[in-house]
């Protein structure tokens, strides 16, 4: 009866350990699936945000759609066609906005002046300068300005100046013909 009582022990120790070594290799397994889901999820996320970023100039997009409509600028694709004058456009909303100019509709208007505009971020531009914010600040120098334009057009004059406009009355010189032309209205 001993001797039967130690083989099954020794039966149940066998199982037993057997049972623990499947055990241990179920849970390494499962430690080595979730490896693997961490890896693919970080690889996921990864392809994702590279997904979001413009292949040509890195700039990063909050969907993969805003991504591959900004690469056609970068591509020269511009499937958006005005049926009136036939200039093309990489975005629709960029179309929609020069049908605007032939129809003269300017849906945007100011409430403080009598100005309109074609799109909402022309007047938000505008309505800059009646609050005085200057947004647009040159690279160049601490000069600022409530348009971008004007910001752009300013830039310029830090430019080497191919052509000169000299003053005859005085030292005065002047990039183009127009500044100098109302200049020499302050010597008459």
């Amino acid at each position: 009866m001993q001797e039967n009582s130690i083989e099954l022990l020794m039966a149940l120790a066998v199982e037993a350990s057997l049972a623990n070594s499947l055990l241990n290799t179920e849970q390494e397994r499962k430690r080595k699936e979730m490896e693997l889901f961490n890896l693919y999820v970080e690889h996921y996320q990864k392809l994702q945000e590279n997904e979001k970023t413009c292949s040509f100039c890195k700039k990063e997009f909050k969907t993969i759609k805003a991504v591959k409509e900004h690469e056609r600028i970068h591509k020269g694709i511009k499937p958006f066609v005005c049926n009136i004058c036939n200039t093309s456009f990489t975005q629709s909303s960029s179309l929609r906005t020069h049908s605007f100019t032939h129809s003269g509709l300017k849906p945007y208007k100011c409430t403080q002046c009598p100005s309109a505009f074609t799109t909402s971020s022309r007047l938000k531009e505008h309505l800059n300068s009646h609050l005085g914010i200057k947004n647009y600040k040159c690279s160049k120098c601490d000069k600022s300005f409530t348009q971008h334009c004007n910001m752009i057009a300013h830039e310029k004059t830090h430019e080497k100046i191919e052509q000169e406009f000299k003053c005859q009355d005085c030292p005065a010189v002047y990039r183009n013909r127009t500044s100098l032309i109302r200049h020499r209205k302050k010597h008459q």
